[in-house]
C-alpha cells in the first residue's frame, strides 16, 4: 500500500515539475527609446545685381549655395581593443586580439582596395591565373 502511495506521489511529482519546466516563462518587454535630433543648416545667400544697359533696367539673381568640404585623407586613427595581445609574433600568436593587430603591423600577399572593393596586391607584384581560372 505504502509502496504504491510512493509510486504516486512520485509519479505526480514528476508530472508536475515537467508541467512546471515545459510552462512558457513570462517575460518582461522594456524598450528603450532613443532619441536623436537632426539639426541640418542649408546655407542660401541671396543676391541682387542690377545693371543699366542703353536705358533698360535688368535685374538677375544670382543663388549660392555652400558646398560641403571634401573628407581628408590621412592622420592618427586611435582605437582600443578588447583584449591584450598575447605575443608580437605571427606564428605564435592564435588569438583574435593578436590577429586583428598583426594585420595592421604586417602585409599580406594581396589585399583589398578600401575604395573600390577590388584585389590589389601589397606585397606580391603581379600574379598570374591559369586558363580554367582555378589557380
Amino acid at each position: 500500500m505504502f509502496k504504491k502511495l510512493k509510486l504516486t506521489s512520485l509519479g505526480l511529482s514528476l508530472l508536475a515539475l515537467v508541467l512546471v519546466a515545459c510552462s512558457p516563462q513570462t517575460v518582461e518587454v522594456t524598450r528603450v527609446v532613443t532619441e536623436t535630433e537632426t539639426v541640418t543648416e542649408t546655407v542660401t545667400e541671396s543676391v541682387e545685381v542690377t545693371r543699366v544697359v542703353e536705358g533698360e533696367i535688368v535685374t538677375e539673381t544670382v543663388v549660392v549655395t555652400a558646398t560641403p568640404a571634401p573628407a581628408t585623407q590621412g592622420g592618427n586613427l586611435v582605437e582600443s581593443a578588447f583584449a591584450d595581445i598575447s605575443t608580437l609574433n605571427p606564428v605564435l600568436g592564435s588569438d583574435n586580439a593578436s590577429s586583428i593587430n598583426y594585420a595592421r603591423m604586417f602585409y599580406a600577399m594581396a589585399g583589398l582596395d578600401p575604395f573600390s572593393g577590388a584585389v590589389v596586391p601589397q606585397i606580391a607584384e603581379s600574379w598570374d591565373v591559369s586558363e580554367d581560372g582555378l589557380t
